[in-house]
């Protein structure tokens, strides 16, 4: 019996040691920040849900008057449906989502133009066209009331 004491030593060292190691990667799992949701990628992102991305200066800001004026000014927005990104700009503006020129890049994406996002060469998502220059990644509203020049 004394033989097998150091082996049964090491077996349930080795146990605790595995046990205490998968916990610590539970609590991993468990506080991922809202930074690091965003920048998640694949299918399990399209299941979560999407965030709004909102500033200080963003709750002045008429979102229906800037969606607005975006489109007037022909500003234009690319992406895709399963990304997780472009679900957090339509979050930004709600509701006024819908007077944003939007185009679907996905050809399996609802009402996609995908021949018009290869057009612009529009190689991530979201993309924004605005006064002719692009703009990579999500913006907050006044960020994008900045870009067009908006006053609010």
């Amino acid at each position: 019996m004394k033989s097998f004491l150091p082996i049964i030593i090491f077996v349930l060292i080795v146990i605790a040691v595995i046990a205490i190691g998968a916990g610590m990667n539970k609590d991993k799992k468990d506080s991922t920040s809202p930074a690091q949701d965003q920048t998640s990628e694949g299918n399990s992102a399209s299941s979560e849900s999407a965030k709004a991305i909102v500033s200080e200066e963003d709750t002045k800001i008429d979102k229906v008057a800037l969606a607005k004026y975006l489109t007037e000014k022909g500003a234009k927005l690319y992406g895709a449906y399963w990304c997780p990104h472009c679900k957090d700009q339509k979050a930004t503006f709600s509701d006024a989502f819908q007077y944003i020129d939007y185009y679907e890049c996905d050809p399996k994406g609802e009402n996609a133009r995908a021949d018009q996002c290869t057009a612009a060469n529009i190689e991530g998502y979201p993309t924004w066209i605005i006064n002719g220059k692009e703009e990579g990644g999500a913006k907050s509203l006044s960020e994008l009331a900045k870009l067009i020049g908006f006053n609010y």
